[in-house]
């Protein structure tokens, strides 16, 4: 039986293609993986000894301190009024503390449970400061 050429391609492309699972970009397939860690995740991150986990705790602790920098800036609804000179270690300590002491926030997204832990820790005053007024004050 002769396969015709202009259809060799195709059938190829075709059974290679069935195997593999075209699930992964699919939006629809996003629950089977969560797009976020949970509290409890990240702080099984932040209490590892393994360097690699606890260098992902630093980086998302990190990256959250640097989300809420900004003079308005709110995650999840919460503000922390970071002053900038702040070690990281500081900072994942106080997360770390913070859902040790809380364990009903392991269910949190960890993004939430670090802003909760930052707004405790470096909670804003009330002010009627303009936003340049507050960046002078920095």
């Amino acid at each position: 039986m002769k396969i015709c050429k202009a259809w060799f391609g195709p059938i190829v492309l075709g059974l290679l293609l069935q195997g593999a699972p075209a699930r992964a970009a699919d939006p629809l397939f996003a629950h089977e993986r969560p797009r976020y860690r949970s509290g409890a995740e990240l702080l099984e991150d932040c209490n590892s000894t393994e360097p690699v986990a606890r260098a992902r705790c630093a980086g998302y602790v990190m990256a959250v301190a640097d989300m809420l920098g900004g003079a308005s800036a709110r995650i999840d609804g919460l503000q922390a009024c970071l002053k900038g000179n702040e070690s990281l270690e500081e900072l994942v300590e106080v997360v770390r503390r913070h859902l040790e002491a809380n364990p009903a926030r392991a269910v949190l997204k960890g993004d939430g449970a670090v802003a909760y832990a930052l707004s405790i820790y470096r909670p804003c005053a009330e002010t009627d400061a303009t936003f340049e007024e507050r960046l002078l004050d920095r």
